[in-house]
């Protein structure tokens, strides 16, 4: 009886031993079926395992090994892979585990962030979901997270406490169901991508909503830059995540060894109040990320503001174009791009529905990085020539000449687009947006004509002007175009102070 006794305790210490060490092996979030790999670079795989325990890592014609740390954390590299639209299996073995991943494709990963025009899923725009089956691609894989919010950066994302998102934080194919939670700028920029590439395209989004850009700062960056401490009051804040760094601890840290192509990103309206301390912070953002993510001059890709009518704050009706021109200042990096969205904003919704002619136009900075330079670029201010009382204003980028556009965004929420019995109509029987001042420094508006390869622009009651602006507001109405038809970057030719932008800052937003 005692040695059976003996021989029940022996094998329940050892069943418990087998149960206590499996599952030790795991991999970061990041690596699931469904994903995507990074061609042409060297690819980080890693996990955690049992301290000791001997790792590989199989896939293609590679096969790597090496050991658990202390600590449990393991690496290995994979050599740069080239492009396969081949469902294949990378495998991960330990001493006695075994974790495959299966259709595994290589393509082009980028990391999505920002704030809710990058967040919110096709769900929360009515007129993109009725066609959302049109946009599945089987090429397209899609990773949304779904983390706690981390007080200090986190090395891997925080689970969820809601069962209902159990299934984020791992890649996803392109299907109606996933598409609706997914953000619709990435999907449709990935979509565009992958059919005029034929390559699998993975959109890693990795953001939440109302949230300022110094609430992706990590908080050395902060603290390097010695910003006014009033500039990082985030006290006002939409959600829980919207403090200092908190975004950076919560999405950004935990992916930091997953190896990206690049960036793309949205983000801007919680910052339009301070847009001095957003030139500041944006291009020292870029350049943080790239160092951290190990990622010198990747692309960096963004979108600056569109249109938005009902900022209640904004007593000089020209916030948002500041913030603009601060957006527009991180252009001097070098890989970065920006897209112009002068004639796709709406004037009471800050979500705009146009979310496809948006993504499309952020593609063709990826699609000229990927070999295809005969992608347009929106035409930007070069120069100024003054030429009795009218100023000559070239452009960059609008080789093949300018022209005007119709330009139609709606009043009204939630409806099709263009089909506002209340919408802002700007018509292209002439050139409008410019703004012109003399000494006086009053601007007021312009006349402008599109002559050969410039624009003249004038005021017959301003015999000496100067200064020029164009799409200088908050919610522009113009219509100055490229010939292939993009829309010429707001900008200014003073350097004169910003005006006090809003009375009270804590007036609603």
């Amino acid at each position: 009886m005692k040695q059976i006794s003996r021989s029940f305790i022996l094998l329940f210490c050892l069943l418990h031993s087998a149960m206590l060490f499996a599952g030790d092996l795991k991999l970061h979030p990041a690596f699931s079926s469904n994903m995507v790999l990074q061609r042409d670079q060297p690819v980080n795989v890693f996990g955690s395992g049992k301290p000791g325990a001997s790792v590989s890592v199989s896939f293609a014609d590679q096969t790597l090994s090496t050991t658990a740390q202390e600590d449990g954390k393991w690496k290995v590299v994979l050599a740069p892979l080239k492009v396969s639209t081949s469902p294949a299996v990378l495998t991960v073995k330990s001493d006695s585990e075994q974790i495959e991943f299966k259709n595994v494709l290589v393509g082009d990963v980028w990391f999505c962030s920002g704030q809710s025009n990058m967040a919110r899923g096709m769900n929360s725009f009515n007129q993109l979901t009725p066609n959302i089956a049109s946009i599945s691609r089987p090429l397209v894989r899609i990773y949304i997270t779904a983390h706690e919010v981390a007080k200090t950066p986190a090395s891997i994302p925080l689970p969820p406490s809601k069962p209902k998102e159990a299934e984020l934080n791992q890649w996803q194919e392109s299907k109606p169901d996933i598409l609706l939670q997914a953000s619709p700028l990435a999907c449709f920029f990935a979509e565009k991508f992958s059919d005029e590439l034929n390559i699998p395209v993975g959109i890693l989004i990795s953001c939440t909503g109302a949230t300022a850009i110094q609430a992706y700062c990590p908080q050395e960056l902060l603290t390097s830059l010695n910003l006014p401490t009033a500039s990082l009051d985030l006290k006002e804040d939409f959600s829980s995540a919207n403090l200092p760094s908190l975004c950076y601890n919560t999405y950004t840290h935990p992916y930091l060894d997953v190896t990206f192509k690049g960036f793309l990103w949205y983000q801007g309206e919680s910052n339009a109040d301070h847009p001095e301390i957003y030139r500041i912070l944006f291009p020292a953002l870029i350049q943080t990320y790239r160092s951290l993510f190990h990622a010198e001059n990747r692309p960096f890709y963004f979108m600056q503001l569109a249109p938005y009518g009902s900022v209640g704050w904004d007593i000089s009706k020209e916030a948002w174009a500041w913030l603009r021109e601060s957006q527009t200042a991180a252009l001097k990096l070098p890989n970065t791009g920006m897209t112009v969205l002068t004639d796709l904003g709406e004037f009471s919704d800050i979500h705009p529905q146009t979310k496809k002619a948006a993504g499309e136009r952020l593609a063709l900075f990826a699609l000229r990085d990927a070999g295809l330079p005969a992608q347009p670029l929106s035409p930007m201010f070069k120069s100024m020539d003054m030429v009795g009382n009218k100023c000559q204003i070239q452009f960059s980028n609008a080789e093949r000449g300018l022209e005007t556009r119709r330009v139609v965004m709606n009043n009204k929420k939630a409806l099709p687009i263009q089909k506002d019995p209340e919408a802002f109509i700007v018509e292209p029987d002439k050139v409008r947006g410019f703004t012109i001042c003399g000494e006086d420094h009053q601007f007021v508006e312009a006349s402008a004509a599109i002559v050969k390869d410039h624009v003249e622009v004038w005021n017959d009651a301003i015999p000496k002007p100067v200064a020029v602006r164009y799409a200088w507001a908050t919610f522009p109405l113009c219509n100055l175009f490229s010939k292939e038809g993009l829309p010429v970057c707001p900008f200014r030719t003073d350097d004169f102070p910003m005006p006090v932008l809003r009375a009270d800052k804590k007036a609603k937003k």
